[in-house]
C-alpha cells in the first residue's frame, strides 16, 4: 500500500499569490490558477513526432478535453499507471478511506501521517468536484497502453528494485517527527474547512506548496521513485519504435515525471518544436 501512497505524492506542490515553477517548470502557479505543459517533439531523420503531457491527476472538464483532442490524433499513446482492469475497484477505495480517516486521528504519528497524505487529496478532488484523470480518458482505446505496468511487475519479482524502493521507504520514514506532526496537523485543519464549505481551490494550491515546502521529502520523490519508472517508459517507448515504428507517440505522466523524461527523450535524438500551456484548474 505504500506504493501508493508515494504515487499520490507525486501531485505536486505550490505557492498561490504569485507565479511559482515546481518540477523544473512543469508544474506552475499563477494567479488564475494552475498549470501544466504540453512538449511536441520531432527527429528529423525519421519524421517520427513525440508529444509529452505533464498531467495533474485531478482538474477542471475542459483541462481534460484539451488534452483527450490534443492526443486525438496519436497512433500511440503511453500513460501513467496500471491498465484499469489491474486498478483498484471503487469497494476497496472506500475501504481504504474508511480506514485512512480512522487512523488520521491515531495517536502514532506515523499512521496518522501516511493516512493524512491520502485523505487530503481524496478529500479535496470530491469536494472541489474536479474531474479524475481515470475517468476522463478511454485507456482501452486502441494504441493506449500502461507506459510503466512493468515497474509494477518489477517491484514483485525484481530484488535489486525492491531493495531500492525499501531504502526509499526507509528515507520517508526518517522524516522527523515534527514535520509529520505538521503534516496532520495540516490535513486535519483543511478536512474541517471541507467540512464546513470553505474550502476553495486556491487552498488546494497552499496545499500542494505545504507538502513540497520539505526538500528531502522532494528529493526522494523526485529523484528517487520517479527516475526507475521514467527509465522503464523510455525502455517501452524502444519497444514500441522496434516493433510497430509508428509516426506519432504521445507520452502523457504526472508532472513530476517530465523533466527527466524530456531528458532522456532528448538523449534519443529528439528536438524540442513547442510547448503548449494546459490549464488544469481555474482559481
Amino acid at each position: 500500500m505504500w506504493i501508493i501512497i508515494l504515487i499520490l505524492l507525486l501531485l505536486g506542490g505550490c505557492t498561490v499569490g504569485k507565479t511559482q515553477d515546481l518540477f523544473e517548470g512543469e508544474f506552475v502557479i499563477k494567479s488564475d490558477g494552475i498549470y501544466t505543459y504540453a512538449h511536441y517533439y520531432g527527429r528529423p531523420e525519421s519524421k517520427r513526432s513525440v508529444v509529452i503531457v505533464g498531467m495533474n491527476h485531478g482538474g477542471d472538464k475542459e483541462y481534460f478535453e484539451q488534452i483527450v483532442k490534443l492526443l486525438a490524433d496519436v497512433e500511440i499513446v503511453l500513460y501513467e499507471g496500471l491498465p484499469p482492469e489491474q486498478e483498484e475497484t471503487a469497494e476497496e477505495i472506500e475501504k481504504e478511506e474508511q480506514e485512512d480517516l480512522l487512523n488520521l486521528a491515531s495517536e502514532d504519528v506515523d499512521e496518522a501521517f501516511y493516512a493524512a497524505i491520502r485523505s487530503y487529496f481524496r478529500k479535496a478532488h470530491k469536494f472541489l468536484r474536479l474531474v479524475g484523470e481515470g475517468s476522463a480518458f478511454d485507456y482501452s482505446k486502441t494504441g493506449w497502453e500502461s507506459g510503466d505496468a512493468e515497474f509494477f511487475v518489477r517491484l514483485k519479482n525484481d530484488e535489486k528494485l525492491q531493495k531500492f524502493m525499501a531504502e526509499r521507504r526507509n528515507d520517508l520514514a526518517q522524516l522527523t517527527p515534527e514535520r509529520k506532526r505538521e503534516v496532520v496537523e495540516f490535513v486535519r485543519k483543511a478536512l474541517k474547512s471541507i467540512e464546513s464549505g470553505q474550502f476553495t481551490k486556491k487552498d488546494f494550491g497552499d496545499g500542494f506548496v505545504f507538502f513540497w515546502s520539505d526538500q528531502k521529502l522532494a528529493s526522494i520523490f523526485l529523484d528517487a521513485l520517479g527516475k526507475p519508472r521514467d527509465e522503464i517508459v523510455m525502455e517501452h517507448f524502444d519497444r514500441i519504435i522496434s516493433e510497430k515504428n509508428p509516426h506519432t507517440i504521445g507520452i502523457k505522466f504526472g508532472a513530476a515525471h517530465i523533466a527527466y523524461q524530456r531528458k532522456l527523450l532528448e538523449q534519443h535524438g529528439y528536438i524540442l518544436k513547442r510547448s503548449v500551456e494546459l490549464k488544469n484548474i481555474a482559481f
